[in-house]
């Protein structure tokens, strides 16, 4: 998308065709996909959920916005819930008839931005907690014994929330990296849902991964390239 601003206001009030946080998330949707950001779903980049709109955006309300927006056919959206989870987890990309809603309100010309491919997805969207206790887990099962030895014989991957979270600490020691992290209601998420299971030893709670968490495939985000 060329010939204005990025967000400039001034630019999305010429056309009136669209509300300034309107255009404002339909430009952020269009730059993220043009520039291959995002979630990958259905062969393509630039899924997104509405937490993280209303964060790159400052536009509050993303929710709401987004489900008018796909009724009106200007962005598309999937549910991509994990196994188990009761409400639908909804992600959203721009449509086609979004880039030249956007293109009109602003007078340029409109920019492709590609189709998803039709089908079924095996990646699920997991919200920031308990994919870091789950990434957490997946570490644990490749290592061998805690600090403390094996909290149950002969099955080493056990570990408690304290240790799990010092596993990504130490992944994440490089110097200037962001450290990731999670609180136990992340483990017991993981557990209610059957990823992970846990047991108490000696008064202390102890997690590992099921074989239903080691199957699970959580959508991986990227940064829109520069």
């Amino acid at each position: 998308m060329s010939g204005t601003g990025p967000g400039s206001r001034a630019g999305v009030s010429a056309g009136g065709s669209l509300s300034y946080p309107t255009a404002k998330i339909l430009l952020y949707l269009a730059e993220l996909a043009a520039r291959d950001g995002g979630y990958r779903l259905l062969g393509v980049r630039g899924w997104v959920d509405p937490s993280e709109i209303e964060r790159q955006t400052r536009i509050w309300g993303a929710a709401e916005l987004m489900r008018l927006q796909a009724r009106r056919g200007r962005v598309l959206a999937h549910d991509a819930r994990p196994p188990g989870e009761g409400r639908p987890l909804w992600l959203y990309r721009i449509a086609q008839v979004g880039v030249d809603s956007l293109a009109e309100s602003v007078n340029v010309w409109p920019a492709g931005v590609g189709d998803p491919i039709p089908g079924g997805d095996p990646c699920v969207f997991l919200r920031e907690g308990p994919l870091r206790a789950w990434e957490a887990l997946v570490l644990a099962s490749k290592l061998g014994g805690s600090a403390v030895g094996e909290w149950v014989p002969g099955e080493p991957e056990w570990r408690t929330a304290r240790e799990l979270n010092g596993l990504l600490t130490d992944e994440d020691a490089a110097p200037g990296a962001w450290t990731r992290c999670f609180w136990s209601e992340d483990l017991r998420w993981l557990v209610s849902h059957a990823f992970a299971e846990q047991q108490i030893v000696d008064r202390t709670h102890v997690y590992r991964l099921t074989c239903v968490g080691a199957a699970l495939r959580p959508l991986e985000w990227r940064d829109a390239r520069r």
